[in-house]
């Protein structure tokens, strides 16, 4: 119960459900969300300290480059949740001891997606803390088109999109990292 309780806090759903009761849970959580995007659809992606970050705060390329054997960016679709919840999520993903500390967000719209030449599907999956499994319903997936190979580079026709991606994004650096809210100003 323990871990549910600490669940729906790190979710932000600890003031509106009951933690002893799962199916509340379920429910919060089993949101009607689209397949398809609006061109005009903010998607974020969460940004690691120091992993993403060049000296002077700018995203370096990594913060948008698939992981090897995966043509797939974790992203979430901020038009369907809140900033804190993603915050939320980021803070609960990171790993501070292996470079990922959450560091703040990058928003870009599905139409700057498109015109990088490369495309985003909607892909809800589950996050697991311990026995507790829940499912994220704002996951979706950005696709460059190629799987990335263990120790070598993109080539340059996909790094080419990765970089564009990476000028397109707004990146807002979290001014209070923790906090449990997210007070740094309107995703847009």
């Amino acid at each position: 119960m323990r871990i549910l309780k600490c669940l729906c806090n790190i979710l932000g759903l600890s003031n509106k459900l009951d933690p002893n009761n799962i199916s509340d849970l379920q429910s919060e959580v089993n949101l009607d969300i689209s397949n398809d995007f609006d061109d005009s659809e903010k998607i974020t992606r969460t940004i690691f300290s120091p992993m993403n970050i060049k000296n002077d705060d700018s995203l370096r390329n990594n913060s948008f480059t698939t992981p090897a054997k995966k043509d797939e960016v974790s992203v979430n679709r901020l038009d369907y949740t809140t900033p804190n919840f993603i915050k939320k999520i980021s803070k609960f993903i990171s790993n501070p001891d292996k470079g990922r500390g959450y560091y703040g967000l990058g928003v870009i719209d599905v139409k700057e997606i498109y015109e990088s030449d490369s495309d985003i599907v909607y892909s809800p999956n589950e996050v697991t803390v311990e026995e507790v499994t829940i499912e994220n319903k704002f996951h979706s997936d950005i696709k460059i088109g190629f799987v990335k190979e263990v120790g070598k580079p993109l080539p340059m026709k996909y790094a080419y999109k990765v970089e564009q991606m990476v000028q397109k994004v707004r990146f807002y650096k979290d001014n209070n990292p923790n906090s449990e809210t997210w007070d740094s100003g309107d995703l847009a």
